[in-house]
């Protein structure tokens, strides 16, 4: 199967993972009328929840590294509408993993990934998902991700009803790899042939943790058009005022990507983390941020891993509106 329009993808015996039997179906089709449904309810509780940060959730701040206030949103936990309708083709409650690797061009190894396909996908042939690529850390590889509770807690998100469902695509950057241009030139075409996404940049996503925070940043701003969402968690960012600044100033308004940061007040990236949000907040850039109690480690990572499934597809709620009152003024 083609990669991109120059190079062609190639399993091999010495792959560690094997090739997917089958391509799934590219069937045209949009989210079902329940989780419009769904949608229109639990927008209600999220303009509630907006509603109350804005009028006394705030808080502000001023670091150590400058007098500029940076604006801390604390979202309210997304509440469960009152009846959680069930899709009727399908009463699955877990997602499915797949494992496969693929040849890219310019690269010397092949990339392996892992791809999180929500409760019902194979059932529910006519859907197509928003999609979310997540980067493990310096020394983790495409599994960290699940060991943080990522999959576990989405499978928990999906079956109550609080999140519609997506896919997550989890790579492993091997020594040898250059994660960019593997991405933007292998696998994100390869994830959009194979599996049925929804390929505009407001239904794709990325984020990462540690070094992969960082590279998510420099990914999806260098790529507005492949990324509507960016977020970053206890992220490695070396350089807030270099190039992230040239990045940023080269977008059009209309295309910047919604931004997401998280730390823990002890994690020595602290202070970097503070500095480049204040840097984003001079240049007039808005990110939602939480400065949280908690480390460098998994143990973070764990506890707010639900938060962060929740604020990416918080925002694909907002794009299944928008969709359906287009709908009905036609």
């Amino acid at each position: 199967m083609p990669v991109d329009p120059t190079a062609t993808s190639s399993y091999t015996g010495v792959n560690r993972r094997p090739r997917r039997l089958a391509i799934f179906a590219q069937a045209d089709g949009v989210f079902s009328s329940i989780w419009i449904l769904s949608a229109l309810i639990l927008a209600f509780f999220w303009t509630v929840a907006a509603s109350a940060e804005t009028h006394g959730g705030d808080e502000w701040s001023t670091s150590q590294q400058g007098s500029a206030p940076i604006r801390l949103i604390t979202p309210t936990a997304t509440p469960s509408p009152p009846a959680q309708p069930q899709a009727p083709s399908c009463s699955a409650t877990r997602g499915s993993i797949r494992e496969e690797e693929i040849s890219i061009t310019g690269q010397v190894r092949d990339l392996p990934f892992r791809v999180y396909l929500p409760p019902c996908y194979d059932q529910d042939r006519q859907e197509r998902y928003p999609t979310l690529y997540f980067l493990h850390g310096l020394l983790g590889d495409d599994k960290q991700w699940e060991e943080a509770g990522a999959l576990e807690q989405a499978d928990a998100l999906l079956s109550s009803g609080v999140i519609p469902p997506f896919i997550i695509v989890m790579p492993w950057e091997r020594t040898g790899i250059d994660l960019e241009p593997a991405l933007v030139n292998g696998l994100i075409p390869y994830i959009d042939q194979a599996f049925r996404t929804r390929a505009e940049s407001s239904w794709r996503a990325i984020g990462g943790l540690s070094r992969g925070g960082g590279q998510a940043l420099q990914i999806g701003l260098k790529h507005p058009d492949l990324f509507g969402q960016i977020s970053m968690h206890s992220p490695a960012i070396l350089n807030a005022d270099g190039p992230i600044l040239t990045w940023l100033r080269a977008i059009p308004e209309e295309m910047q990507p919604a931004l997401w940061i998280d730390i823990g007040q002890r994690d020595s990236l602290y202070p970097s983390t503070v500095h480049l949000i204040e840097v984003l907040f001079n240049n007039g850039y808005a990110a939602t941020t939480q400065l949280n109690t908690g480390d460098h480690d998994m143990a973070y990572w764990r506890a707010h891993v639900d938060t962060y499934l929740r604020w990416h597809a918080g925002l694909w709620f907002g794009h299944l509106l928008r969709d359906y009152a287009a709908l009905r003024s036609h």
